[in-house]
This record gives structure tokens, sequence and C-alpha cells, in this order.
């Protein structure tokens, strides 16, 4: 991986030394991962089930994003869906709803610089 793609994913929140490491440093896997966490309908599960008021459904979710978040070193987005677990765990859907737009700017830049970083290699 050249240096401005690993600029690029720490930027994006990603703790790409710490995943090379763990990947062994196979970019070809780490990629894959990668993209299969900015392909899958999770956020979007997420942010339904926030405008439906589904408290019980959007921790489920929220809950799955952290565990991905974690075991892919996403630092960044990590930190705020845990806190935004822990409110749905808690049944406060409204400030919740609150930390939405900033947790969306964040996976969106994220999914958005995956998508630019591994579009030729996966």
């Amino acid at each position: 991986m050249n240096n401005y793609n690993k600029k690029a994913l720490e930027e994006a929140g990603i703790n790409i030394d710490v995943l090379y490491k763990r990947f062994m440093g196979d970019d070809v896997l780490i990629g894959s991962y990668l993209m299969k966490f900015a392909r899958n309908s999770n956020f979007k599960k997420l942010q339904e089930a926030i405008l439906e008021n589904n408290t019980k459904e959007a921790f489920i979710v929220a809950h799955t994003i952290k565990g991905l978040c974690a075991e892919l070193y996403i630092e960044t987005l990590e930190g705020i869906i845990c806190k935004l677990s822990y409110l749905l765990k808690c049944g406060d859907i409204e400030p919740a709803r609150g930390i939405m737009p900033e947790i969306a700017c964040k996976y969106e830049v994220l999914s958005k610089t995956i998508k630019a970083v591994y579009r030729n290699i996966i």
C-alpha cells in the first residue's frame, strides 16, 4: 500500500498499522474485509431503525457495527458507535437520534475512502 492510501485510511479513522499486523500484511485480505464493511447494509438498517423509533433493532445493528469497527480497528467510528449503542441499550432514542448526523458523516467519509483505496484491488 502506498503512503497516500495509508494516510487516507488513517485520516478516515482506521488504525492501519495495527490492522496490517492483525492480517499479517495481506493487503488483499484487508481490502476484502474493509470493502465488505463499506458495502454492507448495516448502516442503512441503523438509520431506518432510528427513524422508526425501533430502539431494539437499532441497538442490535449498532452493536454489530461496533463489533465490526473493533475487529477492523476503525477507531473514530467505533467510539461514537459505542456511545450510540449504550444510549440505545438504555432506551434513550432521542439522544441517539441526536448523534446520528455525526455518525453518518464519519461513516460516509470512511466508506468513500475505503472504496477509493480498494476499488482496483478488490
